[in-house]
């Protein structure tokens, strides 16, 4: 078995889409606060299992504007971000043709999954690997659940994979350099 392996945002779209959901869910006005103090703050301020600042920051902005959010909601935010997405054609043709060849399609990304399903509807993608938020009661806590699918941690979740799938042939599609460690690990990489 071939498996392919796509980053998300920067790769598969230009750009990243957190900032697009969160203003789905709450507005530009609301959203742009809340990076303005979650950048401010986000250097200073713990945060469970996150070391990085840019992680540190992810997780105080999610605090900031998930927190109390139906899960529900949420899903439905990534249908309505669903056309404001730009597409990076050449990687989304890339997807296409390794799937019409008969490999398994895995994306792995550090955005939310409880909006990727809507993102990814109509492209053939086998599996998600991706940062799942904390949902309690059908709401979201505002917290990650398990780690920010992002660097080394997206790598060891890619590497659980091999493990576990064992493919005969793998390949990789991501950025620099946030996605290098996860591309070290495959046969065949392409930096976009």
């Amino acid at each position: 078995m071939k498996a392919v392996f796509f980053d998300f945002d920067d790769t598969l779209t230009h750009g990243d889409t957190l900032p697009l959901w969160l203003a789905e869910l709450r507005g530009w006005p609301w959203t742009a606060a809340a990076y303005a103090v979650a950048a401010s703050l986000g250097a200073f301020i713990p945060a469970r299992g996150v070391s990085d600042r840019r992680g540190r920051i992810k997780s105080l902005l999610l605090k900031l504007t998930v927190r109390g959010i139906a899960a529900d909601r949420a899903a439905q935010a990534g249908t309505a971000l669903r056309n404001k997405v730009r597409w990076r054609s050449e990687t989304v043709d890339a997807l296409r043709r390794h799937h019409g060849e008969g490999a398994r399609i895995v994306v792995v990304t550090g955005a939310a999954t409880v909006y990727l399903p809507a993102l990814l509807a109509g492209l053939p993608v086998d599996e998600v690997l991706g940062t799942e938020l904390e949902v309690v009661g059908n709401r979201l806590t505002g917290r990650i659940a398990g780690v920010n699918c992002v660097r080394a941690a997206k790598a060891a979740r890619v590497g659980e994979w091999l493990d576990a799938h064992r493919p005969s042939e793998t390949w990789g599609y991501g950025n620099a350099p946030h996605d290098l460690p996860m591309l070290a690990l495959l046969d065949y990489a392409t930096v976009i």
